[in-house]
């Protein structure tokens, strides 16, 4: 709410100065609001108002602007990342990065240890449905060798999160650390380390296409 009222000032600013400055002070003289006040009141009126209009027109506008807006670009030194709205299985031409947990568990359901159905990997295994084995040959193919430790959860297999396992024009990520219930529980630098991991192996896999990656969280 705040940027909004920042940015719709700043617009009214700038277009009240622009229509001060070309527009003759006698068009202002032209408008009584108030009879019994002098000229020179009626004008300060005049330009409050107008400023008053502006501001509104310029909020609502900015408002709308940003409830249809469906996508931002940020440019910088040999990158370009555009953050959009919607569907990223619809999405064509591109690499899609689907986020699994540690163990590439492929069980969708509501036990605490399944994929959430309604997650970016439940709709992916929805779509794309695979068990326990077509996984394993998939990382087997990748080649992606395990992690040197077990998971927490029933002492699984599991992988280093970050990694990558390219399946089409997907690339399969071992994302969230388990607890012993089979629960995603990890720490900022956990987290940290893993969007590490991610970047460069993007930049393995990519294969110079444009590569979508959803809100991790």
């Amino acid at each position: 709410m705040l940027k909004l009222l920042k940015k719709s000032i700043t617009w009214a600013l700038s277009i009240i100065t622009v229509v001060f400055t070309f527009v003759p002070e006698t068009v202002f003289e032209k408008y009584k609001v108030l009879i019994n006040a002098s000229d020179e009141a009626n004008v300060i009126i005049i330009r409050v108002l107008a400023f008053a209009v502006v501001l509104i027109l310029s909020i609502i506008i900015y408002a709308l602007y940003l409830h249809f807006q469906r996508s931002i670009r940020i440019k910088g030194k040999n990158y370009s990342i555009q953050i959009k709205y919607g569907d990223l299985l619809k999405i064509c031409a591109c690499k899609k990065v689907i986020p699994f947990d540690e163990c590439f568990t492929t069980s969708v359901g509501d036990s605490p240890s399944d994929v959430n159905p309604d997650s970016i990997c439940g709709q992916f295994l929805k779509v794309n449905p695979l068990n326990d084995d077509d996984m394993q040959t998939i990382i087997e193919n990748a080649p992606l060798r395990p992690a040197t430790s077990k998971s927490k959860y029933q002492n699984k297999v599991r992988y280093d999160s970050g990694k990558l396992v390219p399946n089409g024009n997907y690339l399969l990520m071992a994302f969230a650390k388990l607890d012993k219930d089979g629960l995603a529980r990890w720490t900022r630098d956990e987290f940290l380390d893993c969007l590490s991991t991610l970047w460069k192996e993007i930049d393995k896999h990519y294969g110079q296409k444009d590569v979508c990656i959803p809100v991790l969280t």
